[in-house]
């Protein structure tokens, strides 16, 4: 009776030995599909997480890039429009001094050469002479906000003492000769003035070339 209980107990321990080993091997092979299954869904997740940010990714820069462009574009527009007004008011201003130059190159014919003419011709030229005057001093209002104040000054002085010559030579009918000291000196102020406004007038017109 022994024997057999020993042997029953033997087949048992076999068996549940057997047992746990399966046990133990469906355990480590379910673990292992398990965690295969678990790194293959995340693996999944995280590949199509950062297929998005990609995408978004792509998108936003896309979109930025497309925004950057049109302020960039804003931006050089401004400049061009800005450029465009700034060469505008240039070249009218210097519309304006060439202008100027050449009324005030009138006036000062006109009027240096006024003393000279005898009683009569004098009443003939004087209405020519304030016709010079009115459009020459028009034109330098126009232009005497653009000009430096030292050759202002001296426009200003030279068109009031030639013409204040002629006037005192109208009104107390006298006649000068061309050599006279007085029109010797009107015609150096002249000569000065016109070739200041002369090189003024050239700088103007190079910087409006180079713009």
């Amino acid at each position: 009776m022994e024997p057999i209980i020993t042997a029953i107990l033997n087949f048992v321990d076999t068996a549940l030995n057997v047992v746990v080993l399966l046990v133990l091997v469906l355990g480590f092979a379910l673990k292992g599909w398990i965690s295969g299954t678990i790194k293959a869904y995340f693996q999944s997740a995280l590949g199509k997480e950062l297929e998005d940010y990609r995408h978004n990714l792509r998108r936003d820069l896309e979109a930025y890039k497309a925004s950057t462009l049109r302020e960039f574009e804003q931006f050089r527009a401004n400049i061009d429009i800005r450029r465009s007004i700034a060469l505008q008011f240039e070249s009218a201003k210097l519309d304006a001094c060439r202008k100027l130059a050449a009324d005030l190159s009138a006036f000062f014919n006109a009027a240096v050469t006024f003393p000279v003419h005898d009683a009569e011709t004098k009443k003939v030229a004087n209405i020519q002479l304030s016709e010079y005057l009115n459009t020459a001093r028009a034109a330098y209002r126009n232009t005497e906000i653009f000009l430096p104040l030292e050759l202002n000054g001296e426009i200003s002085s030279t068109m009031s003492s030639v013409y204040d010559i002629a006037v005192t030579c109208l009104n107390q009918g006298i006649v000068l000769k061309k050599d006279d000291p007085k029109i010797h000196d009107e015609l150096l102020k002249i000569a000065r003035v016109e070739l200041k406004l002369r090189k003024f007038v050239e700088q103007e017109g190079a910087f409006v070339q180079r713009a």
